[in-house]
């Protein structure tokens, strides 16, 4: 999917052209909204005990379909060609929440098989300590993508792939 997100914007970046207001300030509102949600991610994981929450969920959800959407449309349906800056944010911010649902995949199953394990031998509980850690580990990489990405959207500056083509 990303790949085919990716040929489209390289086979289309000689006619782009700049992106336009609204647009800026949708990528603008991902970032932010991104970061709003990795500093609550970070709250609810400090806590240790406090469980991140549906609301949580429910805001990444949110988060990664409007990134989603502004994607396609960007790569397939926008009239002209983004320029290429602009389409290699867009990527940029696609590939990140599509290796945040795979950790959170991989967090959700480390957990899964620890619960079915705990209950065979009790000497596993000590394991459960691996979730956080993940969730540690998977919350430092998303902030690092989003301090990495965004200080080169606001200078207009290619990121990821589409700066390399």
């Amino acid at each position: 999917m990303i790949d085919a997100m990716r040929r489209s914007f390289v086979e289309r970046a000689e006619d782009g052209s700049p992106p336009e207001a609204w647009e800026r300030a949708a990528v603008h509102v991902l970032y932010i909204g991104s970061a709003v949600f990795c500093l609550r991610i970070v709250s609810a994981l400090a806590g240790m005990g406090r469980p991140v929450g549906a609301d949580a969920v429910g805001q990444l959800l949110l988060i990664v379909a409007a990134c989603l959407v502004f994607t396609f449309w960007g790569a397939f349906r926008r009239t002209p060609a983004c320029e290429g800056w602009f389409a290699s944010h867009l990527l940029w911010l696609t590939t990140t929440y599509a290796v945040l649902a795979g950790f959170a995949a991989g967090a959700l199953l480390l957990a899964a098989v620890t619960m079915i394990l705990a209950l065979l031998l009790p000497a596993i509980m000590v394991l459960m300590v691996g979730v956080h850690a993940l969730a540690w580990l998977c919350t430092a990489w998303f902030g690092w993508r989003l301090v990495r990405g965004y200080p080169a959207f606001l200078q207009r500056k290619p990121i990821g792939p589409l700066a390399r083509a």
